[in-house]
């Protein structure tokens, strides 16, 4: 079943914490995301935000050559319990997969990567100042090894 895409201000607002373990949280504060499975699902889907991952690809992430039997019924449990979880319409079903919506400056990562952009163009204004607050910043942001509370391959990968 597909699903409409409503616009990112009628979901609430959310925050994706990858640099450390993975955490998500929205106004209210930290989102319980439940067994190791379910959140190594929800770090797959953030590690491509917006984007559609194939159900099959979501499959050969989570448990690579050990598939047990019951994996694809599990899949839909944890999608279905992610989706109680997240605050809005966050999780879509969508072309044979998932997609997780994310919008611009939800994932620590993004911002970061943000943070270092601006860093460097403080350098180029010549504001070295302005740029170390902005690399403090950045590096503020990891609380450890990225998905470190995760064994998946794809998350170690990342």
């Amino acid at each position: 079943m597909k699903r409409s895409t409503p616009h990112v201000t009628q979901r609430g607002a959310m925050q994706i914490r990858m640099l450390g373990q993975l955490e998500a949280s929205d106004s209210h504060g930290l989102l319980e995301l439940g067994p190791p499975k379910q959140r190594a699902l929800l770090a797959r889907l953030a590690v491509e935000p917006s984007r559609t991952v194939r159900f099959e690809q979501l499959l050969d992430d989570l448990w690579d050559d050990d598939l047990p039997r019951s994996a694809s019924k599990m899949v839909h449990s944890y999608v279905s319990q992610l989706r109680k979880a997240l605050p809005g319409d966050r999780l879509l079903t969508e072309g044979g997969g998932y997609r997780l919506i994310v919008a611009d400056g939800e994932r620590d990562v993004d911002r970061v990567q943000h943070l270092r952009e601006s860093a460097r163009a403080a350098m180029r204004r010549g504001a070295p100042e302005t740029a170390s607050r902005e690399l403090a910043a950045a590096l503020s942001l990891w609380r450890g090894p990225a998905l470190g509370d995760l064994s998946e391959p794809f998350a170690r990968q990342e």
